[in-house]
């Protein structure tokens, strides 16, 4: 009900405002790529524009036919978009209802959203327009006399011969090519780079999604015996006859006592819980914030709590359950039973101390994949008279769920990353083909087919090293923002260092250059020097 918009609790605000920051990046993206394209293409039609202004044309006109142009682009590019979210949305619609199941089995898998496609439509026209103003006012300032004698040119003009210190000739005048216009290599760094900011934002959803599905954690019970009642009366010799039997994989007990009185600067009361040795492990391993679960073994006056946002209690704090006093030694992210109430976590010889009681509360069975519904029904048998829940369809559902959001985010950052890589080989060729002559030129004057190749990479390379610095570094503080609002506020998990998502980032910025490079490299090797010199493409 609160991600629908019915509660105005502060966590789920927050992630609203996620949201908003997510869609204000997919359409700075979308503006930077578009005007990337556009601006190349007017660079490529410059000597056109002028011979438009020689013939009488208007520099208002010529802002009309650029806009005009990239509306007539909108012709065909909104259409297919529309038509392609509408299908993709409809299989995810079916995955929803027929993969997952629970609460999206009556889902429409065929609906049509009228506001989803006008809102898709407008946002189009409105980006397209955005991207074309400057490349507009560009092509409206071309020199008619520049176009009458042939010489239009994209380019700064040249005061001073490119810098060598930076290697060979080639080297130099790729990073010279990729640094004139400066508009241009502006919008190309910044199209890498919000790309890359992209990767991180998207990244650390995946994280939430972990954690605000509990069943995903290897915990996780396939089936729970509890008693009705939240005492501690399920005899011991249970857990040892279910032990004997043949399918169960793992299991793990615990003690309740809830709304335990304490008395604390922080809280009047507590869920107290024993873990065994099996929750001690997992937690260690998965769950551990600060302190060492070691200090709770056996019969201790050191216990740990489950960090939440409601909970107030945190590690160093003192608390007393009847006349025993107890620190909170360490704080764990998860753990069974943590619905938001101050949790405090002990050993089980801690627990009988405190509470006089050694039985049970809950018995958590994981099976193995292979067990039969005949060792389910005797477990049902042996369980009675206490609550048997099988959560194995729920669990199904949860990791369905889970599967789904990796293949929307993944399939969401696959998209990104194409794009990426299309719009950077789209840009290097634009900007080969405006400079054509120039290249037979140098291939007129001795300059070998290797030293072109180098000439082009280097250009690329001289776009994707700053708008990767750019990129990783304004990427890294909105993964860590976004990480700490959504998980360690809520959860308690320290944010690291988005290690495997640096490494997809640098691959496909590597991949990205060699792939800009090859096409227009190819081009220039295959065509006559006379044809190159000539313009003729």
């Amino acid at each position: 009900m609160g991600l629908d918009g019915f509660s105005s609790n502060s966590y789920v605000a927050g992630m609203y405002g996620i949201a908003a920051i997510l869609v204000i990046l997919v359409l700075a993206a979308g503006v930077l790529m578009i005007a990337s394209s556009m601006n190349s293409i007017v660079a490529q039609q410059t000597q056109f524009f002028g011979m438009l202004r020689c013939i009488g044309a208007s520099k208002k006109q010529i802002v009309r036919f650029v806009r005009l142009e990239a509306l007539y682009r909108c012709k065909t590019a909104i259409p297919a978009g529309i038509g392609t979210a509408v299908i993709i949305t409809w299989i995810l619609c079916a995955l929803l209802r027929f993969f997952v199941g629970g609460e999206f089995a009556n889902m429409p898998v065929f609906a049509v959203s009228p506001v989803g496609i006008a809102c898709g439509v407008i946002i189009g026209i409105v980006t397209v327009l955005i991207s074309a103003e400057r490349p507009a006012k560009y092509a409206a300032r071309v020199s008619p006399v520049a176009a009458v004698s042939g010489s239009a040119d994209t380019t700064d003009p040249i005061r001073h011969s490119a810098a060598l210190h930076f290697g060979h000739i080639e080297t130099a005048l790729g990073m010279h090519h990729a640094l004139t216009p400066k508009k241009n290599v502006i919008l190309m760094t910044l199209s890498f780079a919000i790309s890359i900011v992209l990767f991180f934002a998207f990244s650390s959803f995946l994280a939430f999604v972990r954690h605000a599905l509990p069943s995903l954690r290897s915990y996780t019970p396939d089936v729970a015996i509890t008693d009705a009642d939240g005492a501690c009366t399920i005899d011991r010799s249970l857990y040892a006859e279910i032990g004997t039997i043949q399918g169960v994989s793992d299991m793990y007990a615990s003690m309740f006592q809830l709304h335990t009185p304490v008395k604390s600067d922080r809280t009047d009361e507590v869920d107290l819980i024993s873990y065994d040795t099996y929750m001690l492990n997992w937690s260690e391993h998965n769950a551990l914030i600060n302190g060492n679960l070691a200090e709770i073994l056996g019969d201790s006056n050191s216990v740990f709590t489950i960090h939440n946002k409601t909970s107030t209690l945190r590690k160093g704090d003192r608390i007393q359950i009847g006349e025993e006093q107890l620190e909170i030694a360490g704080e764990l992210s998860a753990g069974i039973w943590s619905d938001g109430k101050a949790t405090v976590i002990c050993s089980e010889q801690t627990f009988t101390r405190l509470t006089g009681k050694s039985d049970y509360t809950i018995l958590n069975l994981k099976f193995d994949k292979d067990i039969s519904e005949k060792t389910v029904a005797q477990l049902r048998s042996l369980a009675s008279p206490y609550t048997f829940t099988d959560y194995r369809e729920i669990n199904r559902q949860n990791r369905n769920t889970y599967l789904l959001f990796h293949i929307l985010v993944y399939g969401f950052l696959t998209v990104i990353a194409v794009i990426t890589i299309f719009n950077i080989m789209n840009s290097i060729s634009m900007s080969v083909t405006a400079k054509m002559n120039r290249y037979g030129m140098m291939r007129a004057i001795g300059m070998e087919s290797g030293q072109l190749t180098k000439m082009i990479l280097t250009e690329a390379v001289t776009y994707a090293i700053p708008g990767s610095i750019i990129g990783s570094a304004a990427g890294i503080a909105i993964h860590k923002l976004f990480f700490e609002t959504a998980i360690t506020s809520y959860f308690g998990d320290p944010w690291t260092f988005p290690v495997s998502t640096m490494a997809v980032i640098l691959i496909t910025v590597t991949f990205s250059c060699i792939a800009a490079v090859y096409v227009p490299s190819g081009r220039i090797k295959n065509l006559p020097i006379t044809r190159v010199i000539a313009n003729e493409r």
